[in-house]
């Protein structure tokens, strides 16, 4: 997987989303699908939502495989990494084909176009997911004596940084620099 982060995440707040994004990798992505997939991340400051997803590019197939992901900027750790797992569990919703680009149908092919946001299928797993997959993620961490630090801070600074690339090792699941 190749992730890119725009220029308001820091050095560390990027290193803490990459090791977040390569767990929940690891739980929704089987291994060879995750070597295909490019993540764009962009913490936006004026964003109503608290997270989106889009499908920017297709492989030769016509399957989804690059991605966008906004963040609203202001929250807290905890909510980012929550609303980065939702947003995710859409990213292999798209991969796989169960939602449409379009947001309107479902692997059950149901029309959802008349449906409430909260009701729609890939919300409700979505919103369910997000909170197994933080829930495990930071079970994962405990053991590590600044894990529950990093998780329960709720007030992060300001992100500033600079454009970075990263890519998942399939052997060893750790994100490193992209060699370009």
């Amino acid at each position: 997987m190749v992730l890119i982060f725009n220029d308001k995440f820091s050095e560390q707040l990027q290193q803490e989303v990459c090791d977040a994004v390569n767990f929940f990798s690891d739980q929704l992505f089987s291994t060879k699908l995750s070597k295909h997939l490019v993540i764009e991340l962009e913490l936006k400051s004026y964003f109503k939502d608290h997270g989106d997803c889009e499908v920017i590019e297709y492989n030769s197939q016509r399957k989804p495989r690059s991605f966008k992901i906004r963040l609203r900027k202001k929250k807290s750790y905890k909510s980012l990494i929550k609303t980065l797992a939702h947003e995710l569990v859409h990213v292999k919703q798209f991969a796989l084909g169960e939602m449409s680009e379009f947001h309107d149908r479902w692997r059950d092919g149901v029309d959802y176009k008349e449906t409430d946001y909260y009701d729609l299928p890939w919300e409700i797993e979505a919103r369910m997911m997000e909170h197994v997959l933080y829930d495990k993620y930071r079970n994962s961490l405990l053991p590590k004596q600044q894990a529950s630090d990093i998780i329960e801070d709720n007030e992060r600074g300001s992100y500033s940084g600079n454009t970075l690339a990263f890519q998942a090792n399939a052997e060893s699941s750790i994100l490193l620099p992209r060699s370009t």
